[in-house]
């Protein structure tokens, strides 16, 4: 009787929503002109303007300040992600449930009196305004030119110049310092994401182990396939973060968690001379040349066996490959989205690799570590 009920409410709910709809649209989006437009368009567009903003500020109707935010942010809900939905016309917000000639004209007066950060176009790289802000913030805060040279991967020079010009009001302004051209703004802009949630989320970093069953499966496999050192050999696992998080994951966040995973946390501060430290890397290049590593070892093993009369040799490998498969799938699967790390332990006999592999829209880093080889 109770789900009848809900059941029942909720036809009532949409029923009411359509009617609602049905009676703002009915100028709807031919009710602003091109400037009014582009106004509106900014300020729902602006990962900044939260339900709160819409609701408590503009004075809309809630459930139009719910359903705006939640098409904007798309399925993960976080503004600034990859998975965003910003409305390209005034008609496309106004198909919004609740949304109208009266809500349009609210958000039009409110962008008005209080608008969106800007946009800007330096040197034809188009900045939106919440980008603006962001690199701006970023830059006038960054600690010194070293760390936006390793962030951004900018050149000393240029990272040193925004450091000895800044502060800076507006990207205009930073592309004119020395040694800012097309290539440094496009780093900058490509930064942005990072800079704004760090500007406006405190969210904790932390990771925890998670279950991924490709990952693990294939890590298993290795440890039974390879059973000359069946208890550690390739060591295997993934982990999560939260979802906040992920945008501003740095690149020493990453480094301590694959210092951690290896079990070299000690190591790297008793012995810092014998660690060599990859740059966080675009793509998964780094990590999959690693997990070819792997596979192409197990080859090798399963060679061995077939010569040693071993039947069950090429089964083995079979199962291990689809695996493999699965795993290297992960890392296919938004590949220009993810980034991949190797560190190495190089001492005079022996010398330890770890690799890490991380799919912010996975919310999942994947890490494999390969004992000392002596």
């Amino acid at each position: 009787m109770l789900r009848r009920l809900t059941a029942l409410v909720l036809a009532v709910g949409l029923g009411a929503c359509a009617l609602d709809g049905a009676s703002q649209s009915e100028s709807g989006a031919e009710s602003l002109d091109g400037p009014a437009s582009a106004r509106v368009l900014a300020l729902v567009n602006y990962p900044g303007t939260d339900v709160e903003v819409l609701d408590v500020k503009v004075g809309l109707d809630k459930r139009a300040a719910q359903q705006i935010v939640q098409h904007r942010d798309g399925a993960d809900g976080m503004p600034v992600t990859g998975d965003d939905k910003p409305f390209a016309t005034v008609a496309d917000l106004d198909a919004v449930p609740y949304v109208g000639a009266a809500s349009l004209s609210k958000l039009d007066a409110y962008a008005i009196a209080h608008p969106p950060p800007a946009s800007e176009t330096v040197e034809g790289v188009p900045f939106l305004g919440w980008q603006v802000e962001a690199v701006v913030w970023g830059v006038n805060g960054a600690k010194d030119a070293t760390e936006l040279k390793s962030n951004l991967g900018l050149t000393i020079s240029a990272a040193s110049s925004l450091i000895a010009a800044r502060p800076f009001s507006t990207v205009a302004q930073i592309g004119a310092a020395k040694y800012i051209g097309s290539s440094a703004l496009f780093m900058l802009r490509n930064y942005a994401m990072q800079w704004w949630h760090a500007l406006h989320y405190t969210c904790a970093t932390s990771f925890w182990t998670r279950a991924v069953p490709d990952v693990d499966a294939y890590g298993s496999d290795i440890r039974v396939y390879d059973t000359r050192d069946a208890a550690y050999k390739y060591q295997t696992g993934a982990r999560g973060v939260p979802t906040c998080a992920l945008p501003t994951l740095i690149e020493s966040d990453l480094r301590a968690q694959l210092l951690d995973f290896a079990g070299w946390t000690q190591t790297a501060k008793d012995f810092p001379e014998n660690m060599q430290y990859g740059a966080l890397t675009k793509g998964p290049t780094v990590f999959r040349t690693f997990l070819d590593a792997t596979l192409s070892h197990m080859d090798e093993i399963r060679q061995d066996r077939i010569g040693q009369g071993d039947t069950t040799a090429q089964a083995s490998y079979d199962a291990l490959k689809k695996d493999y498969d699965k795993v290297a799938y992960i890392t296919e699967m938004h590949a220009m989205g993810t980034y991949s790390m190797q560190i190495r332990i190089e001492a005079s006999e022996c010398s330890e690799t770890a690799v890490l592999f991380i799919d912010p829209a996975q919310g999942i880093v994947v890490m494999m570590h390969q004992p000392p080889q002596c």
